[in-house]
């Protein structure tokens, strides 16, 4: 029974998530960014830091999914443009995405932990993932100025 609640929350919240950036992705909200951005002129590097500063931004309200479906048909093509190598942004938006799923307001995957811990306050479960966020972060950094770090494994099956 308890399972069978904590999966029909889960599942409540990423519904809501689902429809939330399927409204987004019709109103051309994205598409709107994205010539915001082409007026920037930004350097391949700040496109990545950009994305990734949305991507946090996105994580922090939608799920992993709604966040990859709605940068990554939306900014690829630039990506591919300025030559990004795309595995290395893989690996960003699924460090970015993580980052953003456990830091608040909504912070998903806290209120899972919620779910199954009902006894625990929401702000020490919050308390509690601050250093996994630093940790997240601190990789991050190393990826974003390493980039062999995400593609060295990678390159080698090439």
């Amino acid at each position: 029974m308890d399972a069978t609640t904590t999966t029909a929350t889960i599942f409540i919240v990423l519904l809501g998530a689902i429809v939330f950036s399927q409204f987004v992705n019709l109103s051309g909200l994205p598409y709107d960014l994205l010539d915001y951005v082409d007026a920037w002129q930004l350097s391949p590097f700040g496109l990545v830091l950009f994305i990734c500063a949305i991507a946090i931004v996105m994580g922090m309200v939608f799920e992993a999914i709604g966040i990859l479906v709605l940068l990554v048909p939306v900014f690829l093509p630039a990506l591919t443009f300025n030559g990004v190598d795309l595995i290395w942004f893989g690996i960003l938006v699924v460090l970015v995405s993580e980052i953003g799923l456990i830091t608040p307001p909504i912070g998903m995957n806290v209120f899972v932990v919620k779910s199954v811990l009902p006894e625990v306050p929401l702000g020490k479960i919050f308390g509690g993932v601050l250093p996994y966020i630093f940790a997240l972060s601190a990789g991050l950094a190393l990826v974003l100025i390493f980039p062999p770090i995400a593609t060295a494994l990678p390159g080698l099956m090439r």
